[in-house]
């Protein structure tokens, strides 16, 4: 089937598709659970079927991450979506993210680091939070620094954009980790800094750049 994105201002942007596999982009402030809803819709159109396509959620992005997410095409129990879990699962993807975290200097350009902190996630008032724990999951984060920045009028912090990687996939792991060594990420209302960042009305500075994954064909999938 041809995949093609539509010209409205809601459509879902299709970056890359292979068999068993579409990636596309979700903005920040949509929950990937009607990012694929729409997606199933437009993909109706496209292809002239009466009624939506079936789609398989294989990995989510939080509402305020924006970045490549990967879709599997078919229903949840389908070959398609089993052969994309069972990547995840068995940590064969590979998903890189870029994030802009503050507080002293983290490194130099190139520095890398890796985090390690085990993660517990709880839910208090029917909202999900998750916290370092000594029984929590493990937990692996990889970051490198890719640039540091001198924040405005705060002569003690800085703002230090990196490149990370992860090798669990942990609810809310990139934000609770690199809050843990005391670099929250800009823009995150949940575990940042909130009134006291530098950058107090800014959105969530985290994005998911690039994903690897097998397709049904057995080949590399990559998508950015």
């Amino acid at each position: 089937h041809r995949v093609a994105s539509h010209d409205r201002s809601d459509a879902v942007n299709v970056l890359s598709s292979g068999p068993g596999i579409l990636a596309v982009f979700k903005p920040a402030g949509v929950a990937t659970d009607e990012t694929v809803r729409q997606l199933s819709r437009q993909l109706a159109v496209t292809w002239g079927l009466s009624r939506p396509v079936a789609l398989g959620m294989v990995s989510r992005l939080d509402s305020p991450t924006s970045g490549v997410l990967p879709v599997a095409l078919g229903s949840d129990g389908s070959f398609p979506v089993n052969w994309l879990q069972a990547q995840f699962a068995a940590r064969l993807v590979g998903k890189e993210y870029i994030c802009l975290c503050e507080g002293e200097l983290l490194g130099k350009r190139g520095s890398i680091g890796v985090i390690s902190n085990p993660l517990k996630t709880v839910e208090l008032d029917g909202a999900v939070r998750t916290e370092v724990s000594s029984s929590g999951r493990e937990a692996i984060t990889t970051y490198e620094v890719i640039d540091s920045y001198r924040a405005p009028e705060a002569a003690a912090t800085h703002l230090t954009l990196c490149a990370v990687r992860l090798k669990t996939g942990r609810t809310h792991q990139i934000r609770v980790h690199m809050e843990s060594i005391g670099r929250p990420l800009v823009g995150d209302h949940t575990y940042g800094a909130k009134r006291c960042s530098v950058l107090p009305n800014c959105r969530l500075f985290l994005h998911c750049r690039r994903i690897e994954v097998r397709s049904l064909a057995g080949t590399l999938f990559v998508a950015s």
